[in-house]
């Protein structure tokens, strides 16, 4: 991909990924921090699992929102979880 494609294309991305946090389909900042915490994670390695950075696992919990993808990712890990602990009581 050229360089001026990358930028278009991250442009593109970071206002889509504005956007779904402006309509509600991210976590708050709050939510963030607490499923992290809750998972027992660092905010180096929450980010290593989901594939971003510390920094950014950092702006989510600043308040910067997680829209798109990386908030369906982490409701997917909290459902997953939720299936484990139920196959495991019962």
């Amino acid at each position: 991909m050229s360089d001026a494609a990358e930028m278009a294309y991250n442009s593109m991305m970071t206002e889509k990924d504005e956007a779904d946090a402006q309509q509600g389909e991210g976590l708050t900042a709050s939510e963030v921090r607490q499923i992290r915490e809750d998972l027992g994670y660092t905010q180096a390695s929450f980010g290593r699992m989901l594939g971003v950075t510390r920094a950014a696992v950092s702006n989510w919990e600043g308040g910067k929102g997680v829209g798109g993808a990386p908030a369906k990712l982490i409701q997917t890990i909290l459902a997953l979880r939720d299936l484990q602990r139920h196959i495991t009581m019962g």
